[in-house]
Parts: structure tokens; C-alpha cells; sequence
């Protein structure tokens, strides 16, 4: 059984617009640079996996455009058509430091239709697991407003698609990132048939998230667990299995 995997040259070339950082201390802009949110980095892992030949033994899943209907089971009707409208035309900002370029609701929209149809063939036990290399990122997003470059909050709709078409009692969603996955916590905070663990560089994005102590509400309590990891770590000699909803397997190595 092979694994799946989800990219297309247009998420690929998708460009978030220009950037300017700002000195913290002088507030001084520097001169406008490419966004931090580029793709310049899934690019290099894309050509990565072509040159060892890997996608010859991968599963291609074509992306395909998501439906309203499919997005607006965790976004806001207003939001998704505010995004639409302006990405019609010349892009807009999302909220939160996300703006975005023309034509980003089809791209965004193409890398869930793609994730959603991925996350179904491994349930279906069609594929042993997958990845998805997609554009724009996901897992700031909040159900009405973009954040932290985050239009759509991907894995958050793909669990929810799988939920109801298959009417699954529950799913697990393990965030792996430098940053933590506020919107993606924030979405199911509430719930217990979700449950969602973030490993994350402790107070590094969003600042003053992702506490320990953040462990859900109401009958979501426990179902939220946040692994904050300190910038500065003594070596460590144990082995981690890491499992997740879409697919399972497992890092059986020591880390030193």
C-alpha cells in the first residue's frame, strides 16, 4: 500500500505579496522584501522529493477546488465570501498579518479539496498515510479572520469533512511547529470528540499561547493538550512514537 501526496505547481506559486519588517525597538521599516510567508522553502522540499525520485513511489492526489459548503463547516459564510470577493479582484487582508494576492481563495481552495480527498482515501484504507505540501498555511485561522498568514484553517476542515461524512465519533489532530496552532485550538476547544495536541516552541507565535494549562472547556476539557518545548533543551535519549488521525506510523529513533 502506497503512501499519497498532495502538492500542485499553482500552490506552489503562490505569493502572499511583498513584505516589510519592522525594528521593534527604532519602528523604522527596512525597504519592502518578499513575505516571510513564502514558498520558497516548499519549493526546495518539492524539488527535493523529485530528484531522489520519491514521487515515483508516492500516490498523486490531485487537487480539486473545495466547496463552499465543505469550508463553511468551520468558517463563517460572511468570511469565506469577504475572501472570495477580494481575491477576485487584487487580494486583500484576511486579518491578523495576513494579506493575500489575487486569486488566493481558488489556490487555498484547491490545497483543502486536496487535503480533504487525501485525509478520505487513507480512512477508505486506500493509502497507509500521506502529505500534503500545500499553500497558504493553515492552523492560525480562526472561524471568521485570517491570522499569522492563515486563510483557512485546512487540517481544521478536512477533520470536519471526514467527521461528517463518515460520521466519526472522534479524531485526533497532532500539530508538529515551531508556532502554536491557536486557531486550530481555539476551533475545538469546546469539544470532545476532537482531540487536538500541539507541539510547539514555547512562547514563540502567537505570544501568550498554547499554556499547558490550556486544556480545553466545558466538554472539550482534556482534549486540548499543548507540549511546550524550551528553546534552550539538555539532550534527550528515548524513543517517540508519534500517531495521528490521517495516518499512523511511528519515529522509532533515539535523538541525541
Amino acid at each position: 500500500m502506497q503512501s499519497g501526496f498532495v502538492c500542485d505547481t499553482r500552490l506552489l506559486d503562490y505569493n502572499s505579496g511583498p513584505g516589510a519588517h519592522v525594528f521593534s525597538k527604532t519602528n523604522y521599516q527596512i525597504e519592502p522584501y518578499f513575505h516571510i510567508d513564502n514558498s520558497l522553502s516548499k519549493k526546495r522540499l518539492y524539488n527535493l522529493i523529485k530528484n531522489l525520485k520519491l514521487l515515483e513511489e508516492l500516490s498523486i492526489i490531485k487537487v480539486r477546488p473545495a466547496e463552499i459548503d465543505e469550508i463553511s463547516l468551520i468558517h463563517e459564510i460572511e468570511y469565506i465570501n469577504k475572501i472570495k470577493s477580494l481575491s477576485e479582484v487584487n487580494g486583500g487582508d484576511a486579518g491578523f498579518g495576513t494579506p493575500f494576492s489575487k486569486d488566493a481563495f481558488e489556490i487555498a481552495s484547491l490545497g483543502i479539496g486536496g487535503l480533504i480527498d487525501l485525509g478520505e482515501k487513507i480512512y477508505l484504507r486506500e493509502l497507509k498515510n500521506g502529505f500534503a505540501l500545500i499553500r497558504p498555511p493553515g492552523h492560525h485561522a480562526l472561524k471568521n479572520t485570517g491570522y499569522g498568514f492563515c486563510i483557512f484553517n485546512n487540517v481544521a476542515i478536512a477533520a470536519e469533512c471526514l467527521k461528517k461524512k463518515y460520521n466519526l465519533s472522534r479524531i485526533a489532530i497532532l500539530d508538529w511547529d515551531v508556532h502554536h496552532g491557536n486557531g486550530t485550538e481555539k476551533i475545538f476547544y469546546e469539544r470532545n470528540d476532537v482531540l487536538y495536541i500541539s507541539i510547539h516552541q514555547q512562547n514563540c507565535y502567537p505570544n501568550n499561547s498554547g499554556f499547558s494549562s490550556d486544556r480545553g472547556l466545558n466538554k472539550g476539557f482534556g482534549y486540548n493538550i499543548n507540549i511546550n518545548v524550551p528553546t534552550q533543551m539538555k539532550p534527550i535519549n528515548d524513543i517517540i512514537i508519534f500517531a495521528n488521525g490521517a495516518g499512523k506510523y511511528s519515529i522509532d529513533h533515539k535523538l541525541n
